[in-house]
């Protein structure tokens, strides 16, 4: 191949999905080095978190990258208007790309057709499937870039891309992400456990660790709740809800020896920068398929799944369509509510 061949790449949100992009684009840029070029199109609220997760892994060093932006929530909440000219945004921002072809990292088939009716060009989307998404992220790309991989190295799994040196671990330190189950379409609340002050408890009255709160701005109501209740163990306490920018995230995770989140964005960014001996990602699924969504380790960092065994779970179809659990009383949302705080507590541990 003479020429770099220029690749499209559309995954727009949201935090857990464009995280899994850089793991795929990670993966990638091991295999193909400076043949390829990549044009981004993503929401302008996502493109920082993004550079510092390839900057992390040093990509952006060997791999030339291009964002082209737009306002996500306009476009999946906005008015007419609001929608129309986010529109207009992507399919400029295609044609400024003029790639060689377009991977669609979206399973809604409109996106398919609206790039279609002005490139003509090589186009593929992501399949729906059982695989994971970094693996289907990965295939759908590698199918636009139409080089074969294996001819040049050999095929890696998701997980195994080297890791760079980390800064040092705090050895007393655990993360918790309080809140999450949110994005641009909406709020898919049953993914929420109910149990995190419990742990919280538990952690501060049987250890000397110190506890690191995350989440969204619709938390800090949770957050400052939370440090109101354990107010003398303030000192043990750092909230950082609602003090941190969604960029400075990945440094803030680093350096943790536990993070502890329900399926979330969060919980793939921690796998993607604690990759150090010793470090765990704890991640508590229950409507969602945790083979597909599950965190990947990358390095040495150890990623650990509770789940319950329930014939209703998961529910979520991968089809970007969140339901209301069917169940209502005591056996609501029980596929989170089973899961203890000692469980989870016994984790941490271990």
């Amino acid at each position: 191949m003479s020429k770099r061949v220029r690749i499209t790449i559309l995954k727009f949100a949201a935090i857990g999905d464009v995280t899994m992009a850089c793991r795929a684009i990670i993966q990638l840029a091991t295999k193909y080095g400076n043949l390829i070029e990549i044009d981004w199109i993503i929401d302008t609220h996502l493109v920082a978190l993004t550079k510092a997760l390839l900057a992390h892994h040093g990509i952006l060093q060997s791999l030339t990258i291009r964002w082209h932006t737009f306002n996500a929530n306009n476009l999946f909440r906005g008015n007419g208007i609001q929608r129309a000219h986010e529109t207009f945004q992507i399919l400029r921002a295609v044609k400024r790309a003029q790639p060689n072809a377009i991977a669609i990292l979206h399973r809604d088939w409109r996106y398919r057709a609206l790039i279609r009716a002005i490139f003509r060009g090589k186009m593929v989307s992501v399949n729906r499937s059982e695989k994971h998404e970094v693996s289907a992220y990965i295939s759908t790309i590698e199918r636009a870039i139409e080089f074969n991989v294996e001819a040049r190295s050999p095929a890696k799994s998701p997980s195994s891309e080297i890791s760079p040196k980390n800064s040092t671990i705090i050895p007393t330190s655990i993360g918790i992400l309080i809140g999450g189950a949110q994005n641009q379409k909406g709020a898919f609340l049953e993914k929420k456990w109910p149990h995190f002050e419990a742990l919280i408890d538990l952690i501060l009255k049987q250890t000397n660790e110190t506890i690191h709160l995350f989440g969204g701005v619709e938390d800090i109501g949770v957050g400052k709740k939370i440090t109101g209740r354990f107010e003398q163990e303030h000192a043990r306490i750092i909230n950082h809800i609602g003090h941190s920018k969604l960029e400075e995230i990945p440094a803030l995770l680093a350096p943790l020896r536990v993070f502890i989140s329900i399926d979330s964005g969060l919980a793939h960014i921690a796998s993607t920068v604690m990759n150090q001996d010793g470090q765990k990602i704890i991640t508590i699924f229950g409507p969602t398929n945790s083979a597909i969504w599950k965190p990947l380790p990358s390095g040495n960092g150890l990623t650990i799944l509770l789940t319950q065994k329930l014939d209703c779970a998961p529910c979520y179809k991968n089809d970007g369509n969140f339901q209301t659990c069917k169940f209502s009383g005591r056996d609501f949302q029980k596929c989170m509510t089973n899961i203890t705080a000692t469980e989870v507590f016994e984790k941490i541990k271990t």
